[in-house]
């Protein structure tokens, strides 16, 4: 129910880049892939709790996804940001998460976490080992946690085009790329025009399942 349409009531100006979720699971679950964690799911009475940034964030959807395509239980269980989710899930408080690479990483190194799949388009070159989500069956979840520029509505193509152009051109300088590769996300140029059909396409990829997610979120279901 948000008081703005995200189309017609911006100017979208570029794109950066975006992260992608990471499926992980506490070391103490003891499981290794992800088709073992759908299979303790389909075997357990209760629901698998999962922890994502908060409703409606990409790892809120991208657990929605995977419990429809699977038909398993899971519970989502929202927090107010990565870190306090990440806090409690290297704690063993919850056992599973979905959450951007960046914030899953140093974890992992140390085993604390095991990753069993990543949104990426690719595999990682520092991780070889972990497959992508769509190599394991789930097409649509090529997909990652994005930052972009926008601006109010009608703003003037003149300052539109001035802008994508000198963002754009920072994308290109070598400390920014080395900076944004640090961190695993993924850059890709577009023209406002691209952009603006990108979040087109994201609205239409993600708007219903939200609407079904968060509305049985906001239920207690």
């Amino acid at each position: 129910n948000a008081p703005f349409d995200p189309v017609k009531d911006f100017t979208h100006i570029a794109y950066v880049g975006g992260a992608p979720i990471v499926i992980t699971a506490h070391a103490s679950l003891g499981v290794r892939s992800l088709a073992e964690l759908v299979a303790m799911a389909r075997r357990s009475g209760n629901a698998l709790g999962y922890v994502s940034p908060g409703v409606g964030s990409l790892g809120h959807m991208v657990g929605e996804y995977l419990a429809r395509k699977d038909d398993i239980r899971l519970a989502h269980i929202p927090y107010k940001g990565g870190v306090q989710a990440v806090t409690d899930l290297i704690a063993g408080h919850v056992k599973v998460g979905a959450m951007t690479w960046t914030t899953t990483r140093p974890h992992i190194r140390i085993g604390m976490l095991t990753a069993l799949a990543v949104s990426s388009a690719l595999r990682f070159p520092e991780d070889p080992d972990l497959p992508t989500l769509q190599e394991l069956g789930y097409g649509e979840l090529v997909t990652t946690t994005w930052w972009s520029f926008s601006g109010p509505a009608k703003l003037p193509p003149d300052i539109v085009q001035r802008l994508s152009k000198e963002i754009n051109k920072a994308l290109d300088a070598p400390d920014v790329r080395r900076k944004l590769e640090q961190e695993a996300i993924v850059t890709e140029k577009m023209s406002p025009a691209q952009f603006t059909r990108f979040v087109e396409n994201e609205i239409g990829k993600w708007g219903p399942l939200a609407k079904t997610a968060i509305g049985a979120q906001g239920s207690g279901n």
